[in-house]
């Protein structure tokens, strides 16, 4: 009895220094650990010729990026941008703020650095405890290449942090999305998926022809048409100018929306992202059993997503064969989700095999590598002629990863169907330090390659053109927002 007297104190202050080492944060000697950041830095290869030569190759491409969420350039100059932008976006945490949540740091905490009255320092005192383990991520190289290139800072710490940040509020500025994506990123084209803010200038002002990098659109149809309320009927109508009574005047007014984005130029594609509110398995449903579920909400009711979901599917399909009938291409979510969000399993892109089946006529191009179902995608690709690899994000969910697939998709899938980059930001700094990981990435891959004899060199010259550029002109046809 005396011995259980003295281990169950014992025991309580060994669960007490468990629970503090997993939530208290970064100690003193995790914050004192030298990061300067010496990644993809300098004169890349050393001595190795071959690898020097390819990656000037690689360099030289001007790329298309295939995916962003990028703001204008003149509404981004109206809201604040500093330091503490790299980790948060309206909905939820940006991928290096994500990474923060996922070392322990609460959430409340990160929603806190949205407030733009609290003082910088008290910002940064929120962070700094969780910084040092987000920081050796994917998400986190990316943000500490930007500062090491674009404001001269060679790591972020308690030391660094406010110089950092006044240089990034000091380049708050016009020109910087042409200094930072077009000229230091080398990027032509950006394929805008505009879903993280209600920009007002997109139309106005950031498709214009003169502005760099050109910018070219997709639409989404998933929060109106497809996932339809009572809510979201109303917007169609007001969008439409007359009421919509009937499962024919839905299809129409959402012929109305493609006719709209056919007259504008600037449209090459609409994407679907339901992955983030269900299974990505989309049935055949006829067109009977939509008609009921939409006399439902049309009369008001509130109908579970459970039992919407019939309908959900009948109108995917309706805007997926529109899509390849207007001659644009689908661009559909699959794999890891943003945001915290961690049951993946309904992302596989194996269950939309037969989707792609049903629709033979459309092209699809499906994100993020499918990560962490690469060797599914890989299949999928191969067999059909209709689905296309776009590796966008995925070289910093895990740049060894993305090399390791990059190598077997070259392998596996027809070169035209493979797309390197695409930087699915929010703010131009991220994408820049996105777009030194992916062409790296390339260089090693196709060096390698270079190496065992499987590609020549000019030959990989060559597929660096088409993975980072041509493959997305071909299948955008972008041609008319190049020079």
């Amino acid at each position: 009895m005396s011995l259980l007297k003295l281990l169950v104190p014992l025991i309580g202050l060994l669960a007490s220094l468990m629970v503090m080492a997993c939530t208290g944060g970064a100690g003193e000697r995790d914050r004192n650990v030298d990061s300067g950041s010496r990644w993809l830095a300098g004169d890349r290869g050393g001595d190795d010729k071959l690898f020097r030569r390819i990656k000037a190759a690689v360099d030289s491409v001007r790329m298309i990026d295939t995916h962003e969420h990028q703001v204008s350039e003149k509404f981004w100059l109206e809201i604040e941008y500093s330091l503490f932008s790299w980790f948060i976006q309206p909905w939820f945490p940006q991928y290096a703020g994500g990474d923060m949540i996922s070392a322990g740091m609460p959430m409340k905490d990160l929603d806190r650095l949205r407030d733009p009255s609290m003082p910088m320092n008290e910002r940064w005192e929120l962070v700094s405890p969780w910084w040092p383990f987000a920081r050796t991520t994917g998400f986190g190289q990316s943000v500490r290449l930007a500062a090491r290139d674009i404001y001269g800072i060679n790591e972020i710490n308690d030391s660094t942090w406010a110089e950092l940040n006044e240089r990034i509020m000091a380049g708050h500025k016009p020109g910087h999305y042409r200094k930072v994506l077009h000229e230091m990123a080398g990027i032509d084209v950006i394929i805008l998926d505009q879903n993280v803010r209600a920009d007002p200038y997109i139309h106005s002002d950031f498709v214009k022809p003169e502005v760099r990098p050109r910018v070219a659109l997709v639409k989404r149809f998933d929060d109106t048409f497809i996932r339809l309320t009572p809510d979201s009927l109303g917007m169609i109508e007001q969008d439409w100018g007359q009421r919509v009574d009937d499962l024919d005047e839905l299809l129409s007014a959402l012929d109305g929306q493609f006719d709209w984005m056919e007259s504008t130029g600037v449209y090459v594609g609409v994407k679907c992202a339901m992955a983030y509110n269900r299974i990505v398995r989309y049935e055949d449903v006829s067109r009977e059993q939509a008609e009921k579920i939409f006399y439902r909400i049309r009369g008001g009711e509130q109908v579970s997503e459970t039992e919407r979901r019939p309908f959900e599917d009948f109108m995917l399909n309706e805007v997926v064969r529109r899509t390849g009938k207007r001659g644009l291409v689908m661009q559909v979510h699959a794999g890891i989700l943003a945001g915290g969000e961690a049951n993946v399993h309904r992302t596989n892109v194996i269950h939309m095999n037969s989707l792609f089946a049903r629709h033979s006529g459309t092209r699809f191009a499906v994100f993020h590598g499918s990560f962490p179902y690469m060797g599914e995608l890989a299949s999928i690709a191969k067999n059909f002629p209709n689905v296309y690899i776009d590796n966008c994000w995925m070289p910093i969910i895990s740049p060894s990863q993305t090399k390791e697939w990059m190598h077997s998709w070259i392998e596996t899938v027809p070169l035209n169907k493979l797309m390197g980059y695409g930087g699915d930001y929010n703010f131009p700094d991220g994408s820049y330090g996105h777009s030194l990981v992916a062409r790296d990435i390339l260089a090693q891959v196709l060096t390698e390659k270079v190496r065992e004899g499987y590609f020549s060199e000019q030959e990989a010259s060559w597929a660096a053109h088409r993975i980072l550029r041509q493959n997305a002109v071909d299948l955008f046809g972008l041609e008319r927002f190049l020079d």
